[in-house]
């Protein structure tokens, strides 16, 4: 979340000082550095929130309609498999006789299996991964706020620590190493957010 975030906070901050410098009549602003960044994060997460709303807004509506159709047009396929199901055993007698034999012991079974295995099981799993994804979330937002707030300090650490591990000329090939990941995933990123804009937008139109 702090590696996504952390270009639209810097954007954010870059903008802010840009308006109170224009505010102050080119003057650098008064501010403290960490009012600032927090503003910026708070804003972010402002914006990321607000798009997760217009997302689940489309999305959820969709859904409820696409399951209520289901429901509705529920009889008319049960009729459609019943005649196609009457008919493929009128013209294939040995089937039938097989289903006679087989099928009721099968069915028995499934449903014995749904009811003391996969429905307790799956009710138990679903709240469980529901609970576990919520904390992990919350958790990683406070951890992202937190990582976005002190990313230069954790940088300035992370290369201390490394020139502290390794000799001058490895510590400085990890960070170029780094560097280059970092410009690629980015980019990758970036181009992945705007091709799924444009086909966001024809999708729409």
């Amino acid at each position: 979340m702090a590696y996504l975030l952390a270009p639209i906070v810097n954007w954010i901050e870059g903008l802010i000082r840009k308006g109170l410098k224009r505010l102050s009549k080119g003057q650098e602003p008064k501010i403290r550095g960490g009012l600032l960044r927090g503003v910026s994060i708070l804003l972010t997460w402002a914006v990321v929130a607000y798009l997760l709303y217009l997302l689940m807004s489309v999305l959820i509506p969709q859904l409820i309609d696409s399951v209520a159709m289901l429901i509705n047009n529920a009889e008319s396929y049960y009729n459609k498999i019943y005649v196609w199901v009457t008919n493929l055993l009128e013209k294939n007698p040995e089937i039938a006789g097989w289903m006679e034999t087989n099928l009721e012991n099968y069915y028995n079974d499934l449903m014995k299996v749904l009811t003391e295995q996969v429905l307790p099981g799956g009710i138990w799993t679903g709240i469980w991964g529901l609970v576990t994804f919520t904390t992990n979330f919350l958790v990683g937002i406070i951890i992202s706020v937190y990582l976005l707030a002190m990313k230069e300090k954790s940088l300035a650490r992370c290369c201390k620590l490394l020139y502290a591990l390794l000799q001058e000329e490895q510590a400085r090939w990890v960070v170029r190493a780094t560097r280059k990941t970092d410009q690629i995933f980015s980019g990758f990123v970036r181009g992945k957010m705007l091709d799924s804009l444009i086909i966001g937008i024809l999708c729409f139109i």
